[in-house]
C-alpha cells in the first residue's frame, strides 16, 4: 500500500507533467512513444526517483498508472538526469513543473 504523502505526490506530479504538455493521463499510459508523451514519462520518473531515491516505495504503485516496466522507469530517470544539462527545454519543463508540483501541495 502506498504510503498518502507518496500517493499525493505521485499523483500530483503525474497530473502537472500531462497539463504541461498538453497531454491526457491516459495517454500517458498508452503505447505511444511519441513526443511530448515519452518525454513527460520519463520527467515524471525522474522527479519521483528526484524525491524519493528509493525505487520500492513508489515503484509498483507508479508502474501501474503508467504501464511501463521497472527498466523504462529507470532508463527515464537517467535519460532526464543526462538532457537536463544539455537541452534547456528539458531543463525547463522540469524546473517549472516542479514549482507548480510544490506550490500544489503546499
Amino acid at each position: 500500500q502506498l504510503d498518502v504523502e507518496v500517493e499525493k505526490y505521485v499523483n500530483t506530479v503525474i497530473d502537472v507533467t500531462a497539463d504541461y504538455f498538453d497531454v491526457t493521463v491516459n495517454s500517458l499510459a498508452g503505447p505511444s512513444r511519441k513526443q511530448p508523451i515519452a518525454i513527460a514519462r520519463h520527467i515524471i520518473a525522474y522527479l519521483c526517483y528526484k524525491r524519493y531515491d528509493y525505487w520500492s516505495i513508489f515503484g509498483k504503485e507508479l508502474l501501474a498508472i503508467i504501464h511501463r516496466d521497472r527498466t523504462s522507469f529507470i532508463h527515464g530517470n537517467k535519460l532526464v538526469s543526462q538532457l537536463i544539462n544539455h537541452d534547456n527545454k528539458v531543463e525547463l519543463a522540469v524546473k517549472d513543473i516542479t514549482k507548480t508540483v510544490t506550490a500544489e501541495l503546499g
